[in-house]
């Protein structure tokens, strides 16, 4: 998600931003509530959001770590603002915002520039089809509890991506996605060995990985693989998932090493400012 302010002289916008946080430290009905300030439509003009995602699809073909950086240049591009200065929380910077001899991530030489980077992977120069770049773009370790306008953002992903996973629960309910919200846990893991993958789930994540080779394994030795239970089927439930493409609008935030998501992840973007 991004979050821009449009005039930092805006008395009434940055009462709102004092009392906004990282969200880890906010409760969820905190959240929902500055979610919903954040985005007031009597705002419009005065601030700029925008959500973006990246897809199980895309985590799988290019790691989630450039997945999720591909998601922060995508949600500064849908602003209706061009942001000249760009902060992202983390310490990498989105390749699509930068040029090709910067740097998008930490350490020094020729490999951590953008150009060896789209040599290393051509799939990643396809992303970014626009030729305007901010002016600047820096990276802010733990950024979500040191600007507030990064904090905004977090909590309109967090909300954002606990909406989708309450919807996917009602498509499959047997993974208790409105417990867990994607994440690793027991309930989780148990789940996953019971029933195995549902399509939302990404395979380059190990469990995931594990699930399937299983299923391979079964097949291949003759055995009936692990039914899937009428639980797990998909409900026509009337509210549908969003589109599951990178450009649908689904909040994305990016999470420490070993609390990854099992399922749609990506980058939480920051703050950008004209």
């Amino acid at each position: 998600a991004a979050f821009a302010v449009l005039d930092p002289s805006d008395q009434e916008v940055l009462k709102l931003l004092s009392t906004v946080n990282d969200s880890k430290k906010l409760s969820a009905k905190r959240r929902d509530e500055l979610y919903e300030e954040l985005t007031d439509a009597k705002f419009k003009g005065r601030t700029a959001w925008a959500i973006a995602e990246a897809s199980e699809e895309e985590i799988d073909s290019v790691n989630i770590l450039q997945a999720s950086l591909a998601a922060m240049e995508r949600s500064v591009r849908k602003l209706p603002v061009r942001a000249d200065c760009v902060l992202v929380d983390g310490c990498q910077r989105p390749p699509g915002l930068l040029r090709p001899e910067e740097s998008w991530t930490r350490g020094e030489g020729s490999n951590s520039s953008v150009a060896a980077l789209r040599a290393k992977a051509p799939m990643l120069d396809a992303s970014s089809k626009e030729k305007w770049l901010p002016s600047v773009v820096d990276a802010i370790i733990k950024g979500d509890g040191k600007v507030a306008s990064i904090g905004a953002a977090s909590i309109l992903a967090k909300v954002h991506r606990d909406r989708l996973m309450h919807k996917l629960h009602e498509e499959y309910p047997a993974y208790a996605f409105n417990k867990h919200m994607g994440y690793g846990t027991k309930v989780h893991m148990e789940a996953l060995k019971e029933h195995g993958p549902c399509p939302a789930h990404r395979r380059s994540f190990a469990p995931v990985a594990a699930a399937y080779d299983a299923q391979a394994l079964q097949a291949a030795a003759g055995e009936a693989a692990t039914p899937v239970r009428k639980s797990v089927l998909k409900r026509p439930a009337a509210a549908a998932l969003p589109a599951k493409t990178p450009e649908a609008k689904v909040a994305l935030r990016a999470v420490p090493a070993e609390k990854k998501p099992l399922v749609k992840d990506a980058g939480k973007f920051s703050k950008a400012r004209r």
